[in-house]
């Protein structure tokens, strides 16, 4: 039996255009999720410069400058298409 028309179907998982669709959605996530990261990574920056002061004026308990690393660990991890 032949059943080389089912791919030509619109429900059909294996047609070009449902396998376009899929493929782009997956992109705006990753784009989405990477912009989702830059953010925090911002205000992460954000809230070290508003501290850097006590750093600076040897108001904080320790001795010297600490370079005091962002609570928010971004990890970057590039996605494989399968």
């Amino acid at each position: 039996m032949a059943l080389k028309f089912l791919n030509k179907k619109g429900w059909h998982t294996g047609s070009l255009r449902n396998i376009e669709n899929v493929w782009k959605s997956e992109q705006k996530h990753e784009v989405e999720e990477l912009g989702k990261h830059i953010h925090e990574e911002r205000e992460c920056d954000k809230r070290q410069e508003r501290l850097e002061f006590l750093y600076d004026s040897g108001l904080a308990v320790g001795k010297g400058k600490s370079k005091g690393r962002c609570p928010v660990q971004v990890t970057w991890q590039r996605g494989s298409l399968k």
